[in-house]
C-alpha cells in the first residue's frame, strides 16, 4: 500500500514557513510537491539561519525542515513567460498553495479567479497575516506580530501587565498555522471527491493565534472581567516603584523568587507554578539591618536562595534613605535560606563587608543629582560558584581605606584620601567571597 497522497500534484508558491509548511505535510505523505522560487537567491527562508540570533550550524536546518521532499523550480514571475509557466503548472495541479499578498497575486495572474478558470478541479489555498478581507487585509504579518502579539498570546505568558513581553520560539505560530491550512485543503479535497469541483481555502496567522488563545478570546466576547496577574504584593503601596528594586531569580527546579524593599524592610515571595501565583511576602532583614535597600538575589538548587542588600541600623520612620543623617552607617548584608519554598522560611542576615557609606543614599539612578549621593548604585550583585554554590558579592564602597587589599587610587584628576572619603572620589568596587557555610548548589 502506497502513501495516502501519492499521485497528488501540489504547487508550493509561497515563501518562509506557514504556507510552505502545509505543502511539506503533503510531501511527507507522498504528494509530488514543486516549490516555486525566484531566480538567484531563491526563497529568503533559505538564508534565515545565517542571521544574528539564530542557532549556528554548518547545516541549513531550517530549509531541511521546511522544504524536505520537494522539487524546486526557479521562475521569474515578473516576466510573461514566467507567469505562463506557473499557469501551465496550475492547470495540471491538484493543489496550489501561496502566501503572496492578494494584490501581488492579482498582478501576477495567479489569483484564485485566474487559476480556477484554467482548472476547475484546483484546490487553491492562500495564507495571509490578517485575512483576505477587512481593513487589515493588506498588512504584512509575521508569527511574532500577527499570531503571537495581536492574538493576545504574548500577554497570557507574562507574569503581569507590568512584565516585559517575551518572544515565541522561531516559527512557533507559522508551523501550527501551516497545519491548519493543510487541514483545510484536505477538507476541500474531500469535497472535490463528492462534487468534482475545486474550491478556495484561506487561513491567516491572526485567526490561528485567536484559536490558540480561544479560551480568553471567547471570554472577552462574553464580556468577562479580566484581573491582572500579580507578581508580588507590595506591603506599602505608597513607596514609589523606583525605590523597591524588584529582583527575580529562578532555582534549578523552576521555582521563582522575587525580592523587593519598601525603603525600610526587605521581603521575598516565591512561586512554584511558573509565576501563576505567588506566596505572601516574608520579611528577610532583621536587626541590626533596620533599613534594607537595593536587594539582589541568586537561586541554586530547589528552595535554595541567597539575598544581598545594603543595610544600616538607622531607621526613624520619617525620612527615606535619601535623607538619612551622616550617622547612618551602611554595610553589605548577606542572608541565605535552604527552604525558600516553605512559607515563613527564616533568614539569618550577616554583614558581608565593613562600612561602605555614611549618610543618605540616592536610589534614583540617573535621576540622582548633587548633592545626593548615588555611589552605592555603581556596582552591586551576587553570583554563586557552579561547583560549590558559595556566593561571591560585588559591591561599591566610597570609603577611604588604603590597605593592601583596598588601596586608595586616583579617580581622574582627583585622589581618594581621608578628606574625600564618603564621596565619588573614593567610590570603588570591592568583592566579598563566602568561605564557609552552605552553598546553594550543594544537594
Amino acid at each position: 500500500m502506497g502513501l495516502l497522497f501519492e499521485g497528488l500534484k501540489v504547487i508550493d508558491c509561497g515563501s518562509f514557513i506557514a504556507a510552505p509548511a502545509a505543502a511539506t505535510i503533503f510531501s511527507d505523505f507522498g504528494a509530488d510537491v514543486v516549490k516555486i522560487e525566484p531566480p538567484g537567491a531563491g526563497d529568503p527562508y533559505r538564508h534565515l539561519t545565517k542571521l544574528p540570533g539564530h542557532p549556528k550550524s554548518d547545516q541549513n536546518y531550517a530549509w531541511m525542515l521546511g522544504s524536505r521532499n520537494k522539487r524546486s523550480l526557479a521562475v521569474d514571475m515578473a516576466k510573461p513567460e514566467g507567469r505562463t509557466a506557473i499557469q501551465r503548472l496550475a492547470s495540471q495541479a491538484d493543489v496550489f498553495i501561496t502566501n503572496y499578498p492578494a494584490a501581488a497575486r492579482k498582478k501576477l495572474g495567479i489569483g484564485y479567479e485566474a487559476l480556477s478558470a484554467l482548472n476547475d478541479r484546483l484546490i487553491y489555498a492562500s495564507f495571509s497575516g490578517y485575512g483576505e478581507n477587512g481593513a487589515e487585509a493588506t498588512k504584512p504579518g509575521f508569527d511574532v506580530t500577527a499570531w503571537w502579539a495581536r492574538s493576545g498570546l504574548m500577554d497570557t505568558v507574562r507574569a503581569s501587565s507590568e512584565s516585559v513581553p517575551v518572544r515565541p520560539a522561531n516559527g512557533m505560530g507559522d508551523h501550527s498555522a501551516g497545519f491548519t491550512l493543510f487541514s483545510g485543503i484536505v477538507m476541500a479535497l474531500y469535497q472535490r471527491q463528492n462534487t468534482g469541483k475545486g474550491t478556495e481555502v484561506t487561513s491567516s496567522l491572526v485567526a490561528n493565534g485567536l484559536w490558540a488563545n480561544g479560551y480568553n478570546a471567547q471570554a472577552a466576547l462574553c464580556g468577562a472581567t479580566f484581573t491582572d496577574r500579580a507578581v508580588y504584593v507590595n506591603p506599602n503601596t505608597s513607596v514609589s516603584y523606583g525605590h523597591q528594586f524588584v529582583n527575580v531569580s529562578v532555582d534549578r527546579a523552576g521555582n521563582l523568587y522575587l525580592v523587593f524593599t519598601d525603603d525600610h524592610n526587605l521581603y521575598y515571595s516565591f512561586s512554584i507554578d511558573h509565576g501563576t501565583s505567588w506566596s505572601a511576602p516574608s520579611q528577610i532583614n532583621q536587626s541590626p539591618s533596620s533599613t534594607a535597600i537595593m536587594p539582589w538575589s541568586v537561586a541554586g538548587g530547589a528552595g535554595k536562595l541567597d539575598v544581598v542588600w545594603y543595610g544600616t541600623s538607622y531607621y526613624d520612620g520619617v525620612n527615606t534613605p535619601d535623607n538619612y543623617p551622616s550617622s547612618a552607617a551602611w554595610y553589605v548584608y548577606f542572608a541565605q535560606t535552604l527552604q525558600a519554598t516553605t512559607p515563613g522560611s527564616s533568614f539569618t542576615p550577616v554583614p558581608a563587608s565593613g562600612i561602605v557609606h555614611y549618610g543618605g543614599v540616592c536610589e534614583g539612578g540617573v535621576a540622582c543629582t548633587a548633592p545626593a549621593n548615588r555611589d552605592l548604585l555603581d556596582d552591586f550583585g551576587v553570583a554563586t560558584s557552579p561547583t560549590t554554590g558559595l556566593a561571591t558579592i560585588i559591591y561599591t564602597s566610597d570609603q577611604y581605606v588604603n590597605t593592601a587589599a583596598e588601596p586608595a587610587r586616583a579617580q581622574g584628576s582627583t585622589t581618594c584620601n581621608a578628606s574625600t572619603s564618603n564621596s565619588a572620589e573614593c567610590s570603588h568596587t570591592d568583592i566579598a567571597v563566602q568561605t564557609g557555610g552552605s552553598g546553594v548548589i550543594a544537594p
